[in-house]
């Protein structure tokens, strides 16, 4: 769900039509518990990373991979 990447610019309104909409999963290979449990964290994760000054997307990343890794182990990806 979240890789190390290049800078790349990123329009936040774009982001935040997206963030308020249900996740859309295009292509897995996951169990549908698993797409469940998935899309519960990474909403999650996107909540506890909204502050003031908007989203971050670190902040978000690290808390879904840190909950992913402690449930499936460091393979789920």
């Amino acid at each position: 769900l979240c890789y190390e990447m290049e800078s790349v610019e990123v329009d936040m309104g774009d982001f935040t039509k997206w963030a308020i909409t249900k996740p859309i999963i295009v292509e897995t290979d996951m169990e549908e518990q698993v797409q469940i449990e998935a899309k519960d964290c990474v909403a999650t994760g996107i909540e506890k990373a909204q502050g003031a000054s908007g989203l971050n997307i670190e902040k978000a990343c690290k808390f879904i991979k840190e909950i992913m890794d402690r449930q499936y182990g460091p393979y789920w990806h």
